[in-house]
């Protein structure tokens, strides 16, 4: 079984998909014209907007930025230039300002389609745009995207997520994994039985600080060796156009996109394009579809830009100190770290732990309202809810080979359904962003 999905995910949906997300975000790019470059203030006018009473925009983002946050953009960018080199790092660049548009788009149309419901709580997500024709294919397909984004919230929300916890957590303090499993479990029923409020509550205060955390130490590394720097750039642009160098990079950042717990696989998904993230900013009280795509484009500056050049820089330094670039891609971060700061290795181990606990009460969100959209069902809530715990403990006490290659299918799945629809409903994106810019 796990042979066959490696194969669909290699050989059908790797390449395919991955050269599609990309021109889909360079044809996005063009048609909708670079404003949040050309237009400075209206992009800031924006972050600054508030959303009066319910979730906010910022909040909105924050629980989406704790889906996308991962052990990935670490271990993932690690591994990217020990498959590509450094020059792999520019062509992440490159892929992370294809993803900016997407992301922004598929917040458009899921701000554009949502529902309110008798609580004044908004829904939203690709389903709804999917299935607004109201055909019989159209509702097939948004049912169809809801299974597959319930399925891969156990799997790669859940079950690789809590592996991700145990296995750094067993290294790092030699704690048995099922004890970590008991852990993790517990503390998942814990806080997703509370809802949206308190994952939103655990998120924006976690997420911000161990991303500052992590900015901070990586600062640190950077400055200290600032006179490297200006090889290190150089040595990135001039080997970007390596054959290798090129395909390292893209195919790198996709997985260290969509595949948080750091393990680069040949499976092409990434967050932008998937339709999970805009599940999240949905339900932000804010008026203007465009204006919270606005905040979608942050969550990408922030997740990739950012974070991941970030330790792109630490990693390169480090290998000019002879710390070795090793296929194992959170070693590699890890000695990068760990040879300039020497109690690096419990705080990223602690980064880790929060990021993939984020990212599994992010999912189990995105799960909820999945399984909104297919039944009304109380019990079936309870049931998923049940579900979901069992999943991070199984994950954390066994070798998921077969849920990571499962993950790929039905990520990479959901990201070819939506990105059909997003390019279906291009013209309602153009037009929320005309009138966005135009309002005074």
């Amino acid at each position: 079984m796990t042979k066959l999905l490696d194969f669909v995910n290699s050989y059908i949906f790797g390449p395919g998909l991955c050269v599609a997300v990309f021109f889909t975000g360079i044809f996005l790019l063009i048609y909708l014209r670079p404003f949040f470059v050309t237009r400075p203030r209206r992009m800031l006018k924006a972050l600054k907007s508030g959303g009066g009473e319910g979730v906010s925009p910022m909040r909105a983002m924050i629980v989406a930025l704790a889906g996308t946050l991962g052990v990935g953009n670490i271990a993932g960018v690690a591994s990217a230039i020990y498959i590509g080199g450094s020059g792999a790092i520019f062509w992440m660049l490159v892929s992370a300002v294809a993803a900016l548009p997407i992301k922004y788009a598929e917040i458009v149309l899921a701000v554009r389609h949502r529902r309110c419901d008798r609580n004044g709580n908004y829904h939203g997500g690709a389903y709804f745009y999917i299935a607004e024709r109201g055909t019989r294919v159209s509702n097939f397909t948004a049912s169809l995207f809801a299974i597959l984004c319930l399925a891969a919230s156990l799997a790669m929300g859940s079950a690789v997520q809590s592996s991700a916890i145990s296995v750094s957590v067993n290294e790092t303090f030699s704690l048995p994994p099922a004890v970590c499993g008991v852990i993790v479990t517990t503390l998942t029923f814990a806080v997703v039985s509370g809802g949206l409020s308190r994952i939103a509550s655990l998120t924006e205060k976690l997420i911000p600080l161990m991303s500052v955390i992590y900015i901070i130490m990586s600062l640190f590394i950077i400055i200290t060796n600032l006179p490297l720097l200006g090889d290190i750039i150089s040595d990135i642009v001039t080997s970007a156009f390596d054959k290798e160098a090129m395909g390292g990079g893209v195919i790198g950042f996709i997985t260290s996109r969509a595949l948080r717990i750091g393990v680069t696989r040949g499976t092409v998904s990434n967050e932008a394009g998937c339709g999970t993230a805009p599940i999240a900013h949905a339900s932000a009280n804010v008026t203007s579809p465009a204006a919270q795509g606005v905040f979608g484009i942050l969550e990408v500056f922030i997740d990739t830009i950012v974070i991941c050049s970030m330790t792109a820089l630490v990693v390169l330094i480090a290998g000019r100190h002879g710390v070795p670039i090793t296929q194992d891609g959170m070693k590699t971060a890890s000695d990068s770290m760990s040879h300039f700061i020497p109690f690096a290795e419990p705080i990223l181990c602690a980064a880790i732990a929060v990021f993939a606990f984020c990212t599994i009460v992010c999912w189990f969100y995105y799960g909820t309202e999945s399984l909104a959209f297919l039944t009304k069902s109380p019990c079936a809530r309870y049931i998923y809810l049940g579900l979901y715990s069992l999943s991070a403990f199984f994950g954390a006490v066994s070798s998921e080979s077969i849920v990571w290659s499962f993950s790929d299918l039905a990520i990479s799945a959901m990201t070819a359904l939506n990105l059909v629809f997003v390019m279906k409903r291009i013209g309602e994106v153009k037009k929320e962003t005309c009138l966005f810019l135009e309002k005074k």
